[in-house]
């Protein structure tokens, strides 16, 4: 059977003030114990300024009981380190640690024993081990994955980088290294035949397919739409013919060719559109037969 106490000062008489410490026990030595390792040193400070009293209030409850009536009365008194009472109880009550605020000196404490744990022999090792143990199996993979795209997929979590990545853009030093990073990522081939596969095996989807047939047939009906989009491409063609910008020194990839070119154009894969020879019929056969298909549709 559990009791409940509180500690008296006896240089205040007043019966609410002079109550420092509330505190539980399993037997009623609980309340009487004055060890160093079971009282903090601010209840020690006010002990010996200023003597203190014992007083049991509750008797022969269960733990669970005690636990609440323990919280209830930290409440009712205060905490002094959260400026609310006098107590210098340093929990909220009840089991474990809830509420519990470090001062710096512990905190302090528990840096440098973390510190001495983590430099021993060995330790390093043995957490990287259990921790390659724990990653390296495909379900903690799936569930880290599962968990990593329900987390980005919060309008919360967008809408908090949309507003990060629109002031990164306000930085001219930001905008540069994007530019430079994206068009070095473009020039690797390895990373091209990705985005294409990616892109080819979005395209094939059903409902993408719905949602491409319905914005180019909103696009046909209205014509003001193509117009713009006709005229801001031809213009900017124009801009890059004018400065004459060569990307990038390529090989033909014309097996009877193999000449190097400059680069006018991203997707430009042949020194001269003839070159290409049956390669280029071919696409553009392929291309003619797509068009025919979605006018169909239209």
């Amino acid at each position: 059977m559990a009791i409940v106490y509180i500690h008296r000062r006896n240089d205040i008489q007043d019966a609410f003030l002079n109550v420092f410490y509330v505190g539980i026990g399993k037997n009623t030595q609980r309340a009487y114990d004055k060890r160093k390792n079971d009282r903090s040193d601010f209840w020690h400070k006010i002990v010996a300024k200023s003597g203190y009293a014992i007083e049991i209030t509750h008797v022969n409850l269960c733990w669970e009981e005690a636990c609440a009536i323990e919280k209830y009365l930290i409440c009712f008194y205060g905490r002094r380190n959260l400026n609310l009472g006098n107590l210098c109880n340093l929990t909220d009550g009840g089991e474990g640690v809830i509420g519990h605020i470090d001062t710096p000196e512990q905190l302090e404490k528990r840096i440098q024993a973390a510190i001495i744990v983590n430099n021993r022999d060995g330790a390093r090792e043995k957490m990287s081990i259990a921790l390659k143990k724990a990653t390296s199996s495909l379900e903690h993979r799936k569930k880290m994955s599962q968990l990593g795209k329900e987390a980005s997929n919060r309008p919360e979590v967008k809408q908090k980088r949309l507003e990060k990545y629109k002031i990164l853009l306000q930085n001219p030093e930001f905008k540069e290294k994007h530019r430079l990073a994206t068009k070095m990522a473009l020039n690797n081939p390895e990373i091209r035949k990705k985005i294409s596969e990616g892109g080819r095996i979005a395209q094939n989807k059903p409902e993408v397919k719905e949602k491409n047939l319905i914005h180019l047939k909103k696009l046909h009906e209205n014509k003001k739409l193509l117009e713009k989009r006709n005229n801001s491409i031809k213009k900017a063609w124009e801009e890059k013919n004018k400065l004459n910008i060569t990307l990038s020194i390529k090989r033909c990839e014309n097996p009877r060719c193999n000449k190097d070119f400059e680069q006018k154009r991203s997707f430009q894969k042949y020194c001269c559109y003839n070159c290409g020879g049956s390669v280029y019929k071919q696409k553009k056969r392929t291309m003619a037969k797509k068009v025919d298909n979605i006018s169909k549709f239209i």
